[in-house]
C-alpha cells in the first residue's frame, strides 16, 4: 500500500512537470522570434535603419525599412506592436531624433524598447522610446539618467520602472564592489 501511494505522488509529480513544460512550450511558439531593439535614420541608407534582436538570443542584426516593409515573412515574425511601430515610421508618423522628419500624430507615454549593456561604462543602456510635445523620440539612457528625473521615472509603467530600478540597483552594487576594493587595495 505504501509503495501504490508513493507511486501515485510521483505519477502526478510527473504529470504536473509535463503540463509545465507543455505550457512553456506553447508560450515559447507564441513568443515573435524578432523583436525591434532600436532605430535610427542612416543618411548614409538614406532610410532608416532597425537594429533587431533574435527572441532569447544575444544575437542582433540590421534591417532598412524599405526591406522590412517589402518582405511579408519578415514581417511576420515581429509582435504586433512592433509591426505598428514599422508602420508608423513608414508613414512618418514616428521619427528618430536623428531624422529630419516632421509632424507626428501619436500619444504615448514612455517606454522601455530594449536594453543594451554598455562594456565601456560597465552600465546598462536603455532604450527609451518617449513622447515629447506630440513628437515620439527614441533615446538611448543609462538608469541613473532616467532615475534622476522623477518626472521622467513616473512617465514608466510599473514593469519598466522596475527594470530600471533593478538596473540602477545592480550597477550601484559593482560600483560600491569596485570602490572597497580599491580601498582594500590602498589599506594593503
Amino acid at each position: 500500500m505504501k509503495i501504490d501511494r508513493s507511486f501515485k505522488v510521483v505519477a502526478d509529480y510527473v504529470n504536473w512537470v509535463f503540463k509545465q513544460y507543455k505550457e512553456l512550450k506553447k508560450n515559447i511558439a507564441d513568443t515573435p522570434p524578432l523583436k525591434i531593439i532600436d532605430f535610427n535614420y542612416s543618411d548614409k541608407e538614406n532610410s532608416f535603419v532597425f537594429t533587431v534582436q533574435i527572441h532569447e538570443k544575444n544575437v542582433f542584426t540590421k534591417f532598412k525599412l524599405d526591406y522590412l516593409i517589402e518582405d511579408k515573412t519578415i514581417m511576420e515574425k515581429f509582435s504586433l506592436e512592433d509591426i505598428q511601430l514599422i508602420k508608423a515610421v513608414a508613414e512618418k508618423k514616428i521619427f528618430h531624433q536623428n531624422s529630419n522628419a516632421k509632424n507626428i500624430d501619436i500619444k504615448e507615454t514612455s517606454k522601455l524598447k530594449g536594453k543594451i549593456f554598455d562594456r565601456e561604462n560597465k552600465k546598462n543602456l536603455f532604450v527609451v522610446v518617449n513622447n515629447e510635445n506630440g513628437v515620439e523620440f527614441v533615446k538611448r539612457m543609462y538608469a541613473e539618467e532616467i532615475s534622476q528625473d522623477k518626472n521622467k521615472l513616473h512617465s514608466f509603467n510599473k514593469d519598466d520602472i522596475y527594470e530600471i530600478s533593478h538596473a540602477e540597483g545592480a550597477e550601484s552594487i559593482l560600483l560600491e564592489k569596485k570602490e572597497l576594493d580599491k580601498l582594500r587595495n590602498e589599506l594593503v
